[in-house]
């Protein structure tokens, strides 16, 4: 249910778009062998989110049997990383009210404290869609093997909002079904 209301929140043609730029594949998924990782064209691959993205993806094929290799051109399969953000409105978030409050106590100047926050709230927080598309192709070749996609929107600067958890989520949703081909965009909450 969660992944559902993730994909609404997406907006309908962003789903489309991406669903649509679906390549068709051509050949089975490889179970092992060597990989190399990178971003496609237009991505920096210096971006924070960029790079745990990439970490991510390539701790998730070390784990599935695969010998990740750094160098350009000598692995069998070839891993491009697309990443899209995008801003996407506000949402609520909970908050405190109020700092938290200490109480201390103690016997001649030694006692400990203890902080208890009063009081909640929410306050509006910007939100950022960001989509990871993955595409397998075999070196030197443009068909594609495997190729999947996930999607998340996370407020700004909040709790599991930082690059690695994104980067961590994003890569579990979309290499859930490997090596069978994905149904579509997965939708991470």
């Amino acid at each position: 249910m969660a992944a559902r209301r993730t994909s609404l929140a997406l907006g309908g043609a962003a789903a489309t778009l991406l669903a649509a730029a679906f390549t068709p594949v051509a050949a089975q998924a490889p179970t092992g062998g060597t990989i190399e990782i990178g971003a496609s064209a237009g991505v920096n691959p210096a971006d924070r989110l960029t790079a745990a993205l990439a970490d991510a993806v390539a701790e998730a094929f070390t784990r599935r049997g695969f010998l990740v290799l750094p160098d350009h051109g000598h692995a069998a399969v070839v891993a491009e990383l697309a990443v899209d953000r995008a801003d996407a409105g506000t949402g609520s978030a909970r908050v405190s009210a109020a700092p938290p409050q200490a109480f201390g106590g103690g016997f001649g100047g030694a006692g400990a404290s203890v902080a208890v926050p009063f009081g909640r709230g929410t306050r509006s927080v910007p939100l950022q869609r960001i989509q990871l598309r993955l595409t397998l192709r075999k070196r030197g070749a443009d068909a594609v093997i495997w190729q999947g996609a996930a999607a998340t929107v996370r407020p700004i600067g909040a709790h599991r909002s930082d690059e690695a958890s994104i980067a961590r989520d994003l890569t579990a949703a979309i290499l859930a079904p490997y090596p069978a081909q994905a149904a579509g965009i997965a939708g991470v909450p």
